[in-house]
Protein backbone atom coordinates (compact mmCIF):
# COMPACT_ATOMS: atom_id res chain seq x y z
CA UNK A 1 0.00 0.00 0.00
CA UNK A 2 2.68 2.47 1.32
CA UNK A 3 3.57 4.54 -2.43
CA UNK A 4 1.45 2.44 -4.73
CA UNK A 5 0.07 5.08 -7.06
CA UNK A 6 -2.75 2.72 -8.45
CA UNK A 7 -5.14 2.81 -5.83
CA UNK A 8 -8.24 5.23 -5.69
CA UNK A 9 -7.99 8.29 -3.49
CA UNK A 10 -11.07 7.13 -1.36
CA UNK A 11 -9.56 3.63 -1.01
CA UNK A 12 -6.79 4.73 -0.28
CA UNK A 13 -8.43 7.07 2.67
CA UNK A 14 -10.88 3.89 3.79
CA UNK A 15 -7.48 1.85 4.19
CA UNK A 16 -5.77 4.09 6.06
CA UNK A 17 -8.02 4.95 8.11
CA UNK A 18 -8.67 1.30 9.04
CA UNK A 19 -4.76 0.81 9.55
CA UNK A 20 -5.16 3.69 12.46
CA UNK A 21 -8.25 2.13 13.95
CA UNK A 22 -6.33 -1.30 14.51
CA UNK A 23 -2.80 0.07 15.09
CA UNK A 24 -1.14 -0.88 12.11
CA UNK A 25 2.55 -0.16 11.85
CA UNK A 26 5.10 -0.71 9.42
CA UNK A 27 7.62 -3.44 9.03
CA UNK A 28 10.19 -1.98 8.67
CA UNK A 29 12.39 -4.63 8.43
CA UNK A 30 10.51 -5.87 5.25
CA UNK A 31 10.87 -2.37 4.11
CA UNK A 32 14.23 -2.54 4.40
CA UNK A 33 14.97 -5.80 2.60
CA UNK A 34 12.89 -4.48 -0.28
CA UNK A 35 15.32 -1.34 -0.23
CA UNK A 36 17.99 -3.08 -0.04
CA UNK A 37 18.80 -0.36 3.09
CA UNK A 38 18.04 -1.02 6.93
CA UNK A 39 18.17 3.43 7.07
CA UNK A 40 20.54 2.65 10.05
CA UNK A 41 23.79 3.49 11.06
CA UNK A 42 26.62 2.27 13.67
CA UNK A 43 28.85 4.26 15.77
CA UNK A 44 31.46 2.64 17.95
CA UNK A 45 32.75 5.04 20.74
CA UNK A 46 35.74 4.33 22.86
CA UNK A 47 34.37 5.98 26.06
CA UNK A 48 30.13 7.27 26.23
CA UNK A 49 30.75 8.92 29.48
CA UNK A 50 33.44 11.29 27.73
CA UNK A 51 30.64 14.71 27.51
CA UNK A 52 33.40 15.79 24.18
CA UNK A 53 32.51 12.11 23.27
CA UNK A 54 28.65 12.62 23.71
CA UNK A 55 28.73 16.32 21.53
CA UNK A 56 30.79 14.32 18.65
CA UNK A 57 27.97 11.47 18.80
CA UNK A 58 25.00 14.41 18.80
CA UNK A 59 26.60 16.27 16.00
CA UNK A 60 26.26 13.03 13.75
CA UNK A 61 23.27 11.79 15.41
CA UNK A 62 21.10 15.02 14.50
CA UNK A 63 22.76 15.46 10.59
CA UNK A 64 22.02 11.64 10.61
CA UNK A 65 18.71 11.91 11.71
CA UNK A 66 17.73 14.52 9.35
CA UNK A 67 18.78 12.15 6.53
CA UNK A 68 16.10 9.81 7.72
CA UNK A 69 18.76 7.45 9.24
CA UNK A 70 18.49 5.82 12.92
CA UNK A 71 21.80 5.73 15.05
CA UNK A 72 22.91 3.03 16.76
CA UNK A 73 25.89 3.10 19.58
CA UNK A 74 28.29 0.98 21.31
CA UNK A 75 30.59 1.51 24.37
CA UNK A 76 33.62 -0.38 24.18
CA UNK A 77 35.19 1.42 27.20
CA UNK A 78 38.75 1.75 25.82
CA UNK A 79 39.16 -2.05 25.29
CA UNK A 80 40.27 -2.46 21.48
CA UNK A 81 38.77 -6.33 21.15
CA UNK A 82 35.08 -5.12 21.66
CA UNK A 83 35.94 -2.56 19.16
CA UNK A 84 36.22 -5.44 16.74
CA UNK A 85 33.35 -7.20 18.48
CA UNK A 86 31.20 -4.21 17.52
CA UNK A 87 32.66 -3.74 14.18
CA UNK A 88 31.69 -7.73 13.76
CA UNK A 89 28.40 -7.12 15.24
CA UNK A 90 27.52 -4.40 13.15
CA UNK A 91 28.11 -5.78 9.95
CA UNK A 92 26.14 -8.58 10.81
CA UNK A 93 22.96 -6.51 11.53
CA UNK A 94 23.62 -4.93 8.12
CA UNK A 95 24.04 -1.82 8.88
CA UNK A 96 24.34 0.97 6.39
CA UNK A 97 27.18 2.60 6.86
CA UNK A 98 29.53 2.48 10.33
CA UNK A 99 31.65 5.48 12.37
CA UNK A 100 34.61 4.46 14.11
CA UNK A 101 36.06 6.54 17.17
CA UNK A 102 38.24 3.28 18.31
CA UNK A 103 40.11 2.49 21.42
CA UNK A 104 43.32 1.44 18.89
CA UNK A 105 44.40 2.26 15.98
CA UNK A 106 46.31 -0.80 15.48
CA UNK A 107 44.60 -3.77 16.80
CA UNK A 108 44.80 -6.77 14.43
CA UNK A 109 41.48 -8.21 15.02
CA UNK A 110 39.37 -5.04 14.38
CA UNK A 111 42.33 -4.47 11.48
CA UNK A 112 40.53 -7.68 9.93
CA UNK A 113 37.14 -6.77 10.32
CA UNK A 114 37.12 -3.16 8.63
CA UNK A 115 39.01 -4.92 5.82
CA UNK A 116 36.29 -7.38 5.44
CA UNK A 117 33.45 -4.70 5.21
CA UNK A 118 31.38 -4.18 2.31
CA UNK A 119 29.97 -0.99 3.74
CA UNK A 120 31.26 2.29 3.58
CA UNK A 121 33.16 3.66 7.11
CA UNK A 122 34.32 6.95 8.45
CA UNK A 123 37.11 6.96 11.38
CA UNK A 124 36.71 10.15 13.78
CA UNK A 125 39.66 11.41 15.08
CA UNK A 126 41.64 8.36 14.31
CA UNK A 127 45.19 7.72 12.11
CA UNK A 128 44.14 4.13 10.00
CA UNK A 129 45.99 2.90 7.02
CA UNK A 130 44.80 4.50 3.73
CA UNK A 131 44.34 0.88 2.27
CA UNK A 132 41.45 0.03 4.35
CA UNK A 133 39.46 2.54 2.00
CA UNK A 134 37.66 4.32 4.92
CA UNK A 135 37.11 8.33 5.32
CA UNK A 136 38.56 10.45 7.93
CA UNK A 137 37.56 13.62 10.05
CA UNK A 138 40.30 14.68 12.10
CA UNK A 139 40.42 17.42 14.57
CA UNK A 140 43.74 19.39 13.78
CA UNK A 141 45.34 18.69 17.57
CA UNK A 142 48.75 20.42 16.41
CA UNK A 143 47.19 23.50 15.58
CA UNK A 144 45.53 23.71 18.68
CA UNK A 145 48.26 23.07 21.15
CA UNK A 146 50.20 25.62 19.21
CA UNK A 147 47.71 27.93 19.74
CA UNK A 148 47.89 27.11 23.36
CA UNK A 149 51.61 27.44 23.51
CA UNK A 150 51.63 30.86 21.81
CA UNK A 151 48.86 31.91 24.18
CA UNK A 152 51.10 31.44 27.11
CA UNK A 153 53.74 33.01 26.10
CA UNK A 154 52.17 36.05 24.67
CA UNK A 155 51.82 36.18 28.58
CA UNK A 156 55.50 35.40 29.13
CA UNK A 157 55.34 32.00 30.29
CA UNK A 158 58.63 29.94 29.33
CA UNK A 159 58.44 26.35 30.49
CA UNK A 160 55.26 24.85 29.49
CA UNK A 161 54.11 21.45 30.32
CA UNK A 162 51.54 19.27 28.33
CA UNK A 163 49.47 16.15 30.23
CA UNK A 164 48.49 14.36 26.24
CA UNK A 165 46.52 11.55 26.19
CA UNK A 166 47.98 7.87 24.97
CA UNK A 167 51.31 7.84 22.92
CA UNK A 168 49.47 5.49 19.95
CA UNK A 169 46.19 7.22 19.55
CA UNK A 170 46.57 10.57 17.39
CA UNK A 171 45.03 12.76 19.56
CA UNK A 172 47.72 12.00 21.75
CA UNK A 173 50.54 11.77 19.10
CA UNK A 174 49.47 15.09 17.51
CA UNK A 175 49.00 17.40 20.37
CA UNK A 176 52.38 16.56 21.71
CA UNK A 177 54.31 16.83 17.97
CA UNK A 178 52.18 20.45 18.08
CA UNK A 179 54.13 21.54 21.15
CA UNK A 180 57.65 20.25 20.26
CA UNK A 181 57.15 21.82 16.62
CA UNK A 182 56.29 24.90 18.51
CA UNK A 183 59.29 24.48 20.72
CA UNK A 184 61.63 23.67 18.39
CA UNK A 185 60.66 27.24 16.56
CA UNK A 186 61.14 29.17 20.21
CA UNK A 187 64.40 28.41 21.26
CA UNK A 188 63.78 30.30 24.87
CA UNK A 189 60.76 28.29 25.20
CA UNK A 190 61.32 24.84 26.83
CA UNK A 191 58.40 22.01 26.67
CA UNK A 192 57.45 19.23 29.22
CA UNK A 193 55.50 16.40 27.79
CA UNK A 194 54.12 13.56 29.29
CA UNK A 195 51.21 10.63 27.69
CA UNK A 196 48.84 8.51 29.66
CA UNK A 197 45.24 7.07 29.86
CA UNK A 198 42.58 10.07 29.39
CA UNK A 199 42.03 9.70 33.27
CA UNK A 200 41.42 11.78 36.27
CA UNK A 201 44.32 9.21 37.68
CA UNK A 202 46.59 10.18 35.31
CA UNK A 203 45.48 13.70 35.23
CA UNK A 204 46.74 13.74 39.39
CA UNK A 205 49.63 11.67 39.18
CA UNK A 206 51.32 13.57 36.32
CA UNK A 207 50.50 16.62 37.73
CA UNK A 208 52.03 15.80 41.04
CA UNK A 209 54.86 15.03 39.39
CA UNK A 210 55.01 18.27 37.85
CA UNK A 211 54.32 20.36 40.76
CA UNK A 212 57.24 18.53 43.03
CA UNK A 213 59.84 18.70 40.52
CA UNK A 214 62.64 21.34 40.98
CA UNK A 215 61.91 23.44 38.01
CA UNK A 216 58.42 22.73 37.80
CA UNK A 217 56.61 24.58 34.83
CA UNK A 218 54.50 27.93 35.24
CA UNK A 219 51.73 26.87 32.84
CA UNK A 220 50.39 23.02 31.89
CA UNK A 221 48.16 21.79 28.86
CA UNK A 222 45.79 19.90 30.19
CA UNK A 223 44.83 16.98 26.92
CA UNK A 224 41.52 15.96 28.08
CA UNK A 225 38.71 17.01 30.18
CA UNK A 226 39.18 14.01 32.66
CA UNK A 227 43.08 15.25 32.83
CA UNK A 228 41.99 18.40 33.67
CA UNK A 229 40.25 17.63 36.68
CA UNK A 230 42.91 15.25 37.99
CA UNK A 231 45.81 17.94 37.69
CA UNK A 232 42.85 20.53 39.25
CA UNK A 233 43.01 17.99 42.53
CA UNK A 234 47.10 17.74 42.36
CA UNK A 235 46.84 21.81 42.29
CA UNK A 236 44.93 21.91 45.43
CA UNK A 237 46.60 19.61 47.63
CA UNK A 238 49.70 21.57 46.79
CA UNK A 239 48.10 24.48 47.84
CA UNK A 240 48.55 26.05 45.25
CA UNK A 241 45.70 28.36 43.00
CA UNK A 242 45.16 29.09 39.46
CA UNK A 243 46.74 31.41 37.84
CA UNK A 244 48.03 33.12 40.70
CA UNK A 245 50.82 30.05 40.73
CA UNK A 246 50.23 28.46 37.84
CA UNK A 247 48.33 29.07 34.62
CA UNK A 248 46.45 25.71 33.37
CA UNK A 249 44.68 25.00 29.69
CA UNK A 250 42.73 22.61 28.90
CA UNK A 251 42.37 20.65 25.34
CA UNK A 252 38.81 20.41 25.14
CA UNK A 253 36.33 22.57 25.92
CA UNK A 254 33.24 21.48 28.25
CA UNK A 255 30.57 23.77 29.25
CA UNK A 256 31.44 23.15 33.24
CA UNK A 257 34.58 24.97 32.34
CA UNK A 258 33.37 28.39 32.70
CA UNK A 259 31.83 27.61 36.13
CA UNK A 260 35.51 26.68 37.51
CA UNK A 261 36.76 29.34 39.86
CA UNK A 262 38.20 30.92 37.82
CA UNK A 263 37.17 29.47 34.62
CA UNK A 264 39.04 27.17 32.61
CA UNK A 265 40.64 28.43 29.42
CA UNK A 266 40.30 26.21 26.69
CA UNK A 267 40.97 24.75 23.19
CA UNK A 268 37.96 23.66 21.89
CA UNK A 269 38.18 20.93 19.23
CA UNK A 270 34.85 21.39 18.05
CA UNK A 271 33.02 17.97 18.73
CA UNK A 272 29.58 18.76 17.34
CA UNK A 273 31.29 19.92 14.22
CA UNK A 274 33.47 16.92 14.52
CA UNK A 275 30.04 14.60 14.57
CA UNK A 276 28.28 16.31 11.88
CA UNK A 277 31.05 16.07 9.52
CA UNK A 278 31.75 12.54 10.08
CA UNK A 279 28.09 11.68 9.15
CA UNK A 280 27.96 14.07 6.35
CA UNK A 281 31.02 12.06 4.70
CA UNK A 282 29.40 9.20 5.46
CA UNK A 283 26.49 10.46 3.97
CA UNK A 284 28.70 10.84 0.48
CA UNK A 285 29.84 7.52 0.98
CA UNK A 286 26.44 6.01 0.50
CA UNK A 287 25.80 8.18 -2.17
CA UNK A 288 28.74 6.64 -4.06
CA UNK A 289 31.44 9.81 -3.27
CA UNK A 290 35.27 8.65 -2.57
CA UNK A 291 36.97 8.26 0.39
CA UNK A 292 38.30 11.93 1.74
CA UNK A 293 40.06 13.27 4.93
CA UNK A 294 38.23 16.32 6.66
CA UNK A 295 40.39 18.21 9.01
CA UNK A 296 38.32 20.87 11.16
CA UNK A 297 39.88 23.90 13.06
CA UNK A 298 40.09 24.06 16.83
CA UNK A 299 39.66 27.26 18.63
CA UNK A 300 41.29 28.73 21.30
CA UNK A 301 39.09 30.25 24.50
CA UNK A 302 41.14 32.54 26.49
CA UNK A 303 39.42 32.81 30.08
CA UNK A 304 40.68 33.67 33.57
CA UNK A 305 42.74 30.57 34.34
CA UNK A 306 45.88 31.76 32.74
CA UNK A 307 48.25 35.08 33.98
CA UNK A 308 51.67 36.35 33.93
CA UNK A 309 53.97 33.56 35.29
CA UNK A 310 54.80 33.78 39.07
CA UNK A 311 57.80 35.57 39.90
Amino acid sequence: MAGAVNVRPALRERILAAAQELGYERNLLAQSLRRGSSMSVGFVVRDIANPIVAQVVLGAERTLRHAGYALSITNSEGDADRDSEYVRFFRQRAVDGLLLSLSSEEHPPTIAELKSLSIPFVTVDRDLTDELGGSSVLCDHALGIESAARYLVSLGHRRIALLAGPADLRPGRESARGLRQFCANSPDVDCVIEHGPPTIAFGDLAGSRLLSSADRPTAIIAGGYYILLGLAGSVKAFGLAFPKDLSVIAFDDVDSLAFFDPPIAAVSREPLALGRAAAEALLARLEGSRPETVVVRPNLKPRASCGPPPT
